[in-house]
């Protein structure tokens, strides 16, 4: 089957299942045809542009894409509609659980945060129960689930929680880090991923509950989820590209590609935002203590030859400095090699493993971006997390 015919499939399949909270279920989908055995990367983003994109970067979208392509298969394999059916009246009824609480519900509110246990919790991350009773309160996107109340306060106490320490505070220091581990998890240690991990985001979600992410913290609606990130001020102000240092990443190579790579454009300007920073940072650090030539001498080994093999293969016209053509991957090599660190970013940093956390933090998410693949709730929190903590040194220390 060609990539048209496939993607007509696609956009009937859209067609038939209708509401947008359908993509949120075909999650819950459990179909036994291998997607990569019919259908192309191509027609799968085209499914996922079929759909509203108001439902925006959901866990629940890319925990079993391939399954939702599998479901287009209804009429051809016989699969039983039903399946599909029943998955969305599931998530009907997952969605329909979340509400906006009326004033008679923030006594029940108020009591939930005074449990010592929520008390800690605020107090380690330095907000106060009356913030985040002004935070719920202006939420308009329902949050609060009817089933689990005391999760859900949990978790919406927490973002806001994350947002502000981040804000008011040097993100690079010991109390800090480990305040935050305790829902983002520990990545001090150098983490390997398969392919099999970075592709499917089942394994994705797994390997990071295993190094101790809490998944509550995202687990709402999309809608609800989203506005608390802005409420925690975690989601404002992206950092500006800077045109010299920014990424030479090359559009793809069909126009469903792109057009997934378009949907994910808010993910790319904060993450190529805060590359270009990052580059200039690392850029006008290192000249002023070892001069212009610095590349040659003071990188790991190959990295240089690396970035020049990338600059050759650059088609564009524009004549870049060679930290241009630099790899997320390098960032935290650059920073945290042994002569490096202790001449120049040791000022800056207080200890390489927080370095290296940050960035190990934001690679599936540079993977995803550079693949043209939409993002989950998770790795937004990542996302917004680091990019905020990395360019409060930034700008801090220019």
């Amino acid at each position: 089957m060609n990539d048209e015919a496939q993607n007509r499939t696609m956009a009937d399949l859209a067609k038939q299942l209708g509401p947008n909270s359908a993509i949120r279920t075909m999650s819950k989908l459990n179909l036994a045809t291998d997607i990569n055995k019919i259908y192309s990367q191509s027609a799968i983003n085209h499914l996922a542009a079929t759909f509203n994109p108001e439902i925006g970067s959901t866990n629940e979208i890319f925990r079993r894409v391939s399954d939702a392509i599998n479901a287009s298969a209804v009429s051809r394999f016989g699969i039983d509609a039903q399946n599909i059916l029943g998955a969305v009246k599931m998530q009907e009824a997952f969605v329909a659980n979340f509400g906006l609480p009326d004033l008679s519900v923030y006594k029940s509110i108020t009591k939930q945060l005074n449990t010592p246990d929520l008390v800690k919790t605020l107090a380690s991350y330095h907000e106060s129960q009356s913030s985040i009773v002004q935070a719920m309160k202006k939420m308009e996107s329902p949050w609060l689930s009817a089933i689990d109340q005391v999760t859900s306060i949990d978790a919406f106490a927490r973002l806001q929680g994350i947002g502000s320490l981040i804000s008011q505070n040097h993100g690079f220091t010991q109390d800090i880090a480990k305040i935050l581990r305790e829902d983002l998890g520990d990545w001090r240690d150098e983490i390997t991923w398969t392919k099999h991990e970075l592709n499917s985001f089942d394994e994705r979600r797994n390997k990071y509950v295993n190094l101790g992410f809490n998944p509550s913290i995202t687990e709402f609606p999309a809608p609800a989820f989203h506005q608390s990130l802005e409420c925690s001020g975690l989601s404002i102000d992206p950092p500006e590209l800077l045109d010299t240092y920014g990424s030479p990443i090359p559009k793809a190579d069909n126009k469903q590609e792109q057009e997934a790579f378009e949907r994910t454009n808010n993910a790319h300007a904060w993450l190529h935002g805060l590359e270009s920073h990052v580059r200039r940072f690392i850029d006008v650090h290192m000249t002023k203590q070892f001069g212009e030539k610095w590349p040659i001498s003071n990188l790991p080994n190959n990295m240089y030859d690396q970035w020049v093999e990338t600059k050759r293969k650059d088609k564009s016209d524009r004549e870049l400095p060679i930290l241009h053509y630099a790899d997320l991957t390098d960032y935290e090599r650059i920073i945290c090699r042994k002569d490096n660190w202790k001449i120049v970013f040791s000022t800056f940093f207080s200890r390489p493993e927080f370095v290296r956390e940050s960035f190990q933090r934001l690679y599936p998410i540079r993977h995803d971006i550079a693949h043209s693949r939409l993002i989950t709730k998770d790795d937004e929190l990542f996302l917004f997390t680091e990019t905020k903590k990395l360019m409060n040194i930034i700008i801090l220390q220019g």
